[in-house]
């Protein structure tokens, strides 16, 4: 029994059809940006995520990377500004601001990346070459803007943002006979610097104490001449006291004196007084009721 073939033209025009299909569509995701090209030209660019049509063999799409990228400039030679020899490699991260004019200006991305580290290199010498060795090795956060800005205008013309530029390596010449001395004066400015802040922080400290002293001086001050005044007070009252007693009874308080005379003298077992028991001391110890 002979087995019947399917006719071949249908079956050829399910195969064209289903070419034609894939090749009218391409997809773009979160991660790439595309530029659709036409006899080689852009037709348009296509950002958004999701499926997008296009003319069969005539129209071809071009995808580049839409995340963060990283590029690094490489050692480059350079004097600072106070002549001093340096080799200083920097690293940027960046992305395609403008997918066209990153298409025109490279015409793929691995020539973009090279581009860019080559534009960095230029911005890493000429900056930093305006800038002192100081700043250079403490990373001075004036001196990264600068330099962000300066690699910026270096790769303007290539359609990508510059998000930070960073210093990746800072080192004097190999065959650098002044090494050890550049450190010397590294460390010999830091220890001025060290100095400057101990002498200023002595000199508020003694400024410090001497006010406090001062305070502490003024209060005492006030304090003694308050406790004067009131000890004078105090005198006064007890006179006026004593004055209006002596005067309502001038025996009996002449009494009351001697008493307490008597008792200061006497408070310790072993005070011995020599006097003559004839004189005005021992008035009251002669006679009860005339005190003769």
């Amino acid at each position: 029994m002979k087995i019947k073939q399917p006719p071949l033209l249908p079956v050829a025009i399910l195969a064209a059809a289903l070419m034609v299909l894939d090749a009218s569509y391409f997809t773009i995701d979160q991660r790439v940006s595309g530029v659709v090209l036409q006899f080689g030209q852009i037709e348009r660019v296509e950002q958004e995520p999701g499926f997008h049509l296009r003319i069969p063999w005539v129209q071809s799409v071009k995808k580049f990377d839409a995340r963060l990228l990283p590029a690094e400039s490489g050692l480059q030679s350079l004097t600072t500004k106070d002549q001093r020899a340096l080799q200083v490699a920097a690293y940027a991260k960046w992305r395609i601001s403008d997918v066209a004019l990153f298409y025109k200006a490279t015409a793929g991305q691995l020539r973009g990346n090279d581009l860019i580290s080559k534009g960095l290199g230029r911005a890493v010498t000429a900056e930093l070459s305006t800038h002192t060795l100081q700043n250079i090795v403490s990373a001075d956060a004036g001196m990264l803007a600068a330099l962000k800005q300066a690699a910026t205008d270096q790769t303007r013309d290539l359609g990508v943002e510059i998000v930070d530029v960073q210093l990746k390596t800072v080192d004097l010449p190999k065959d650098n006979d002044y090494t050890e001395a550049v450190y010397d004066r590294m460390r010999a400015e830091r220890q001025r610097v060290a100095a400057d802040v101990r002498a200023q922080g002595s000199e508020e400290a003694q400024k410090i104490r001497a006010e406090a002293d001062g305070t502490a001086q003024t209060v005492l001050a006030e304090a003694y001449r308050s406790a004067e005044q009131l000890r004078g007070e105090g005198d006064a009252k007890a006179t006026e006291i004593y004055a209006k007693a002596y005067g309502q009874d001038p025996e009996f308080f002449a009494f009351y004196r001697s008493l307490n005379a008597y008792r200061a003298s006497f408070k310790d077992k072993q005070d011995v007084l020599v006097l003559e028991p004839k004189g005005q001391f021992f008035k009251y110890f002669k006679d009860e009721g005339s005190g003769k």
